[in-house]
């Protein structure tokens, strides 16, 4: 589904043990609309709130947590949230928004408003543009890697084409010979083979005749013998290449 947070994002304080003490800002279309009192977890869609806890985790043990997405459940659907924390003396101050860019943009913004533990805020902001950078570069190095892989993978098609072509062509060339083979060969044999019976059938002819006739006879059917089951391959090869390179 399109992302509905696009430009959109929250920023609240809790206490420590998550429940909202104020709304600072919210331009989210909530399913659940968010007050002071409400459980921050109840923000989110069910099937993350293992992941939230561990967000909350995060940031009790090192005060601060940063670039986690979690899913929040909207009017209309779900969409992801980039979310950030940061501890300030017995409250947290939570954004979200819906990149990681954005996030770092309204922290900043909060930053502004709230001149609280800056020292401890300002860490958090650097830590979270480092872990952007990297992460894009990370991004970028993906792109590369797939961009090179997609230019292998064309390289590859067309040297296939070209070797499918080829194939191609050397079966029309076999397929020429094996036609010559058959009308050539084949054809001639048998009437070679029909004619000296024929002839041996003759009550005229002779015993040296038929033993001569006899010998053409079988020779022309040892010839036979080896076409038939050589064009019976060919047949059967061809039928499978049609089926592989239609």
């Amino acid at each position: 589904m399109p992302n509905q947070l696009a430009g959109k994002g929250f920023a609240i304080t809790c206490d420590p043990s998550f429940t909202i003490i104020q709304v600072i800002q919210n331009e989210y279309d909530c399913a659940h609309k968010l007050t002071v009192g409400m459980p921050v977890i109840e923000m989110f869609d069910e099937a993350c709130h293992e992941k939230v806890r561990l967000f909350f985790s995060e940031t009790r043990s090192k005060g601060a947590a940063f670039d986690w997405e979690l899913v929040v459940p909207l009017s209309t659907g779900i969409a992801p949230v980039h979310c950030a924390a940061a501890h300030f003396d017995d409250k947290l101050l939570f954004v979200g928004a819906s990149s990681r860019d954005s996030a770092i943009e309204l922290m900043e913004a909060m930053f502004r408003i709230n001149n609280e533990q800056t020292n401890q805020l300002r860490l958090v902001m650097k830590e979270l543009q480092q872990t952007s950078q990297q992460l894009k570069g990370k991004d970028q190095s993906i792109y590369e890697e797939l961009t090179q892989l997609n230019n292998q993978l064309s390289v590859m098609q067309r040297e296939l084409v070209k070797k499918n072509h080829e194939l191609a062509e050397l079966n029309k060339q076999k397929n020429y010979f094996l036609g010559m083979a058959a009308h050539d060969l084949r054809s001639p044999l048998g009437t070679i083979v029909s004619y000296c019976e024929l002839i041996l059938d003759k009550e005229e002819t002779g015993d040296d005749d038929r033993k001569l006739v006899g010998v053409i006879s079988k020779s022309s059917e040892f010839m036979l013998g080896m076409i038939n089951p050589f064009l019976a391959e060919h047949r059967f090869v061809t039928l499978k290449f049609k089926h592989i390179c239609p």
